[in-house]
């Protein structure tokens, strides 16, 4: 019960978010000016902007990107983006209405033929049934079909129940190195924005204070959560990953 309210909660983050990267790209403005941001492996402060976390990450380059809202590069970069968000898992009102429509074994079936929207539902369904193993199923499938919004999802689920008291401070942040190995492994399938959001929230709200060492733990194990996801995929005949940014944080 505690696992499936943490993910509510982590979910609704999610959500808000993916609205504020959809405010940042409508925004009415003379001019939009992306600041350029980089990052590197291992302990690093990574600047996106108004976003500043210290994060284990792989390595990012964002160029600067200056747009006129309303333009032609203005909608071919929008498009581009929606596009990325979907191939990636975001949510979709629009056709996340027409699947709440659907049943079981319709989602089921599109899932089996690689539909992403029907794998993130059926693992939301399951999480609303307290069926943790069943979500977890469906959110991994997402991830190997190139989903980063699963990824983020696996990271919610995968935090640890809420220590009794005060636990020693080495011990509460190795409870805490698979869900901070989720959010780098989205990072190093090229949603940075995401992964940043994922362990700001994180360490602000769990009070962590990851050392160097904690970090060498965190990027062995998002190594192998990465390498594990791309060794699968490639036996479904789905090749490497594309871990190419979205354009605004390129």
């Amino acid at each position: 019960m505690l696992k499936t309210k943490n993910y509510v909660y982590g979910l609704f983050f999610v959500i808000l978010i993916t609205v504020a990267v959809y405010s940042l790209l409508f925004k009415e403005s003379k001019n939009l000016v992306l600041v350029q941001s980089s990052a590197v492996v291992g302990t690093s402060t990574i600047d996106h902007s108004d976003l500043s976390v210290t994060a284990s990450s792989a390595p990012v380059a964002n160029k600067i990107v200056g747009l006129i809202p309303g333009t032609s590069a203005w909608t071919v970069m929008l498009n581009d983006f929606k596009q990325w968000s979907e191939d990636h898992g975001y949510p979709s009102a629009e056709k996340n209405s027409d699947y709440n429509q659907y049943e079981e074994s319709t989602l089921k079936s599109l899932a089996e033929g690689g539909d992403l929207k029907a794998m993130m539902l059926l693992g939301d369904n399951a999480i609303k049934n307290n069926d943790t193993e069943k979500a977890e199923h469906y959110f991994e499938i997402a991830a190997l079909r190139g989903s980063t919004f699963a990824i983020d999802r696996l990271s919610i689920l995968s935090a640890p129940k809420q220590f009794s008291g005060y636990a020693p401070e080495a011990e509460k942040n190795q409870s805490f190195y698979e869900t901070m190995a989720y959010a780098a492994v989205a990072e190093m399938r090229g949603d940075t924005f995401l992964a940043n959001s994922r362990r700001n929230s994180l360490i602000e709200n769990e009070k962590l204070n990851f050392n160097s060492d904690d970090y060498d733990h965190i990027d062995t194990r998002a190594k192998e959560i990465y390498n594990d996801f791309q060794a699968r995929r490639i036996q479904l005949g789905l090749g490497d990953f594309d871990n190419t940014a979205p354009t605004p944080y390129r």
